[in-house]
């Protein structure tokens, strides 16, 4: 172990000594750099921050409704799960500014805690990606960047928004940039009373209120024309009482609290390339089993630190050799949950290499090894190509073996933890053609992926639930992409965007299709500009699917849409208002078994920029 983290600290220093060739870099610095070259072999979508700010707070709304994932929501504003391509929630990473950052508890984020308006940029990248990410990365990742801009006018931004259910949110930003400083503010609020009542069903939300607090404070300074150094810090709070299923339950509520700090320095040359970060996040959860004590049923917390650099160099012809290291020391300590004290030290080392063959052809391939303390991690890999074989259209293909940790509630939690699991693995090759002739970009991707030694939670004997590597799994399917400027004029533009994925999940021991992956799911939203107004019309799709392995318990398909219809006036049109309105012929539908989710709702959103 120390042998390899003075490896890891060697890297670090060769970045710190990489030549000082002269260039001037841009402006515009967002701290995850991979997730860009990621696109080159894979599919990554990016989220406007125009599409960020239509969508509603939580980063589930923005998802479901402008990708192909699915998601499990235990309710309006409760837990709330992905699944990328029949994967599960904890076979998905999700990362700040370059940094890991689910729960090392549950293995996975919930995506409800998460506030769509805390970032200026979104990305979402369907596939494995173990190589540069780690562990998780199966199915896909999330990438929640902050971005710092040199130069740049000082500018303030108020959000308020308030509609049915008691629905509110509060949002301020403030950015400002000069010649050797960038600086960026956010503060948020969300709260919902979430009290929504179906008469046809006789049904009330009860205890489903729930509120969270953001405070996000990012500072850039450029050390010269190479080199520029970063702090990145979040906190983050929030409560929310447990919706019931029937009124006779006994009412819940349960407190989440992250802080998050990151210093990044990073040196940009023409041929060499690197980025030192140094990063510390605490995370901490206490449940109570009735919504009016005082003192909690269980509680944890887990503190994490992080170094992690890579490095880059440049050879002829647009040939790069990367070297990534990583270490993460990682403290847990549980209360009423049966885990204890416990410390898990994880590094790792990777090697990529990536060559710009010609202006048609590209290719990349990479290595990574893990080590831990508590588990075994096999070699992964991955190798891709992309190829421009006619005019507007190119071929991509990438295979990749990827896998995930077992986390501290697989292995420590009582009763049921289970020391002796193995690291889940996955073998995936993904195929995709692409169009893009600057008015319609169309791409079409096909995926096989198969993992072996599943860890699931099964009964046992002794009237507990325990994690075992159960089974293997195969996941294949199909995802379309279309965007579209369908007109544009001077006064008037029209657009579309949708997305479609067709996925199929057999758990290979008896050959039946996994519980909670729809096989069809659509998006789709046309939006047209006329002068100062924006009008949008938004349908989601989402096709039945079982909740267990058997054939007929399954929860209905339901078809949803959303619209709305904004303004913009004053000087430079900084002054924003709209009317949206969810779920607009107000279907009745559930996400989770017995778990309705809104009616038809509306809200009123106001938007202000200014010097």
């Amino acid at each position: 172990m120390k042998n390899k983290f003075l490896l890891l600290l060697l890297l670090s220093f060769i970045s710190l000594k990489a030549q000082q060739d002269t260039i001037r870099l841009k402006d515009l610095v967002v701290s995850d750099v991979f997730i860009f070259e990621a696109d080159k072999v894979q599919n990554v979508l990016l989220i406007s921050d125009s599409v960020i700010q239509k969508s509603p707070y939580s980063l589930t709304d923005l998802l479901k409704l402008n990708s192909p994932v699915f998601f499990k929501e235990d309710g309006y504003g409760m837990v709330s799960s992905p699944s990328f391509r029949g994967t599960s929630a904890q076979q998905t990473s999700v990362f700040w500014n370059g940094i890991n950052v689910n729960s090392l508890f549950l293995g996975q984020s919930d995506f409800n805690t998460i506030n769509s308006y805390d970032y200026e940029e979104i990305a979402v990248k369907l596939g494995g990606g173990s190589v540069v990410y780690g562990s998780g990365a199966i199915g896909g990742s999330i990438h929640l960047n902050n971005e710092l801009n040199f130069n740049q006018q000082t500018e303030h931004e108020v959000n308020l928004l308030g509609g049915s259910f008691g629905t509110a949110q509060m949002g301020y930003k403030l950015k400002s940039g000069k010649d050797k400083w960038a600086f960026n503010l956010v503060l948020n609020r969300n709260q919902s009373k979430n009290d929504f009542e179906i008469k046809k069903k006789n049904y009330k939300n009860l205890n489903g209120k729930f509120y969270a607090n953001t405070l996000g404070f990012n500072v850039g300074y450029k050390i010269n024309n190479h080199q520029k150094l970063f702090f990145y810090n979040q906190a983050h709070s929030d409560l929310r009482h447990f919706s019931l299923i029937e009124p006779t339950e006994n009412k819940t509520k349960y407190y989440n609290d992250n802080i998050r700090n990151l210093v990044h320095w990073n040196f940009n040359s023409v041929k060499n390339k690197a980025n030192v970060k140094a990063g510390y996040i605490y995370e901490k959860f206490r449940y109570f089993d009735d919504v009016d004590a005082t003192n909690y049923l269980s509680s944890g917390t887990v503190s994490s630190l992080v170094l992690k650099t890579d490095y880059r160099h440049t050879f002829y012809k647009n040939l790069n050799l990367s070297v990534l290291g990583q270490v993460q020391k990682s403290y847990a300590k549980g209360d009423g949950s049966g885990i204890g004290k416990e410390e898990r030290l994880g590094e790792s080392i990777a090697t990529l290499l990536s060559h710009q063959v010609s202006s048609k052809l590209y290719y990349e391939a990479g290595i990574r090894k893990e080590f831990s303390n508590d588990f075994k991690s096999p070699l992964l890999y991955s190798l891709g190509f992309n190829y421009e074989y006619l005019k507007n259209l190119k071929f991509k293909i990438n295979y990749s073996k990827n896998f995930r940790m077992p986390t501290f509630n697989d292995l420590f939690w009582q009763p049921g933890g289970n020391i002796n699991l193995k690291a889940e693995t996955t073998n995936q090759l993904e195929i995709s053609n692409e169009f893009n002739n600057g008015k319609i970009d169309f791409n079409v991707v096909l995926y096989y992926n198969k993992i072996e030694d599943m860890i699931r939670w099964v009964p046992t004997l002794k009237g507990y639930w325990a994690p075992e590597n159960t089974h293997n799994v195969e996941s294949k399917g199909f995802e379309t992409y279309l965007n579209a400027k369908l007109y544009s004029s001077k006064d008037f533009n029209l657009k579309l965007n949708a997305n479609y994925a067709y996925t199929k999940a057999i758990n290979k021991q008896n050959n039946e299709l996994l519980p909670y992956v729809p096989k069809n799911k659509f998006n789709g939203t046309i939006s047209s500009d006329y002068k100062n107004w924006n009008f949008y019309l938004q349908n989601l799709y989402v096709d039945e699917f079982r909740i267990n392995e058997s054939e007929t318990n399954k929860v209905k398909a339901y078809t949803i849409l959303n619209t709305g219809l904004y303004y913009a006036f004053g000087r430079e049109n900084k002054f924003n208002i709209g009317v949206d309105v969810y779920n607009l012929t107000n279907k009745i539908y559930q996400s989770m078994p017995n778990r309705y989710m809104p009616p038809r709702q509306y809200l009123l959103k106001i938007k202000i920029q200014f010097i």
